[in-house]
């Protein structure tokens, strides 16, 4: 680098370009440390992605049972055997009544009602319910 003084002399500087080793070393510390909590991150991320996961799958095999119901004409029942199929390794199931009674299976009628209740998914600590609500047919993630 040329620096020129005040008398109009130029001068050359060294050692001014570049970054020092000991500013390379913090840089590779300060990278390390976020490599080594990135593991830790994804590790709460996974659980949270499979009842996500799952929670759509379901809703979609609850979708899929009414539509056939209504081409069909006859009620379609999801048992909680065939929904546990859907969901993902890692993943757990339970279907409850409004009354918190457990429920064996769903019924899905053409006229577009379904069994009243909820579908409690979990992986780890992490929680959904799926709803289902008796006249509408509606299903709702909560």
């Amino acid at each position: 680098m040329r620096v020129i003084s005040a008398t109009g002399s130029a001068t050359l500087r060294r050692g001014s370009a570049g970054f020092t080793l000991i500013e390379l070393l913090v840089v590779l510390a300060i990278l390390l440390m976020i490599g080594g909590i990135f593991p830790f991150v994804l590790k709460r991320a996974l659980p949270h992605q499979r009842i996500v996961l799952a929670s759509q799958q379901l809703r979609a095999a609850i979708h899929d049972a009414e539509i056939r119901s209504q081409g069909t004409g006859e009620p379609r029942v999801l048992d909680s055997d065939t929904l546990d199929k859907l969901l993902p390794n890692g993943t757990h199931m339970m279907m409850v009544a409004p009354d918190g009674t457990e429920l064996k299976a769903l019924a899905v009628y053409p006229d577009g009602s379904i069994t009243a209740g909820r579908i409690d998914i979990s992986a780890g600590v992490q929680h959904q319910m799926v709803v289902t609500t008796v006249l509408t047919g509606r299903v709702v993630l909560r």
